[in-house]
């Protein structure tokens, strides 16, 4: 209430400073999400140096330097060991490129990384996004794309560690029964079941939601699938989804 002869006063409304409040908040957001794409571009033979990023690359174009860190170098095989990869990766610095190498382990021979096989060259991207990126939304389409299913079943214990330990968020469009089905086996026996540290990861069925993306009437709808701590799905898959094991076997 005013004094009689004082003039009153509107607050101050700095339409600038909201502006780039919220310009700033939608950058940093947009900056934490990571894309890596289902179609995936052949790995180079060679990758260019003196990018200096912590940024994998949708197309994988930046691992060479990363790979060159001692750190993420010894990170990755370590984890090619958990994960069964019967390979030693390491990055060649030329002039002014990188050459990233594999040795098949029990061998003294180096080769390039794009000789190996598909399966292997294009999931290093992934790899070392979950092992390098911190505090990220994640979006990955087909982790599984050219890997045999018991290694899909082991990119499972790999996302449940980068999500858990390194606080990132996955968002993952996949076609591969395996991967439900470690992720059913970890939530069962309450830990993953491959772990780079001594301490147990600790996985419950609040640390996944499941979603079942059906086309209907011309349009995506959404089935949310509930899934138990004994790891038992409580929703019936529309369709019958998943369930050709089922069929093939009897």
């Amino acid at each position: 209430m005013a004094l009689e002869g004082t003039p009153s006063f509107r607050p101050y409304f700095d339409f600038n400073d909201m502006y780039e409040g919220y310009l700033s908040i939608s950058r940093n957001n947009l900056a934490s999400i990571v894309v890596i794409p289902g179609l995936r571009q052949l790995p180079e033979r060679y990758h260019k140096r003196g990018l200096q990023t912590l940024f994998v690359g949708q197309s994988g174009e930046n691992i060479g330097e990363l790979i060159h860190n001692p750190e993420a170098q010894q990170r990755v095989n370590k984890w090619f060991k958990l994960l069964e990869i019967p390979y030693e990766i390491r990055s060649i610095e030329e002039k002014n490129y990188f050459y990233l190498q594999m040795r098949p382990i029990g061998t003294n021979y180096w080769i390039s990384y794009r000789d190996v096989g598909l399966g292997y060259s294009l999931s290093i991207s992934f790899i070392l996004t979950c092992l390098l990126e911190d505090n990220k939304t994640i979006l990955v389409e087909e982790p599984e794309v050219h890997l045999h299913p018991k290694l899909q079943g082991d990119m499972m214990d790999l996302l449940l560690y980068s999500s858990l330990k390194r606080n990132n968020q996955f968002i993952v469009e996949t076609h591969s029964e395996n991967m439900l089905l470690r992720a059913q086996k970890c939530i069962r026996s309450g830990q993953t079941k491959i772990s780079p540290e001594k301490n147990i990861i600790r996985v419950n069925a609040n640390d996944l939601l499941i979603n079942n993306v059906f086309k209907e009437n011309n349009t995506s709808s959404v089935q949310k699938i509930e899934i138990d701590n004994k790891g038992d799905f409580r929703t019936h898959w529309r369709d019958g989804f998943f369930s050709e094991r089922l069929d093939d076997l009897f």
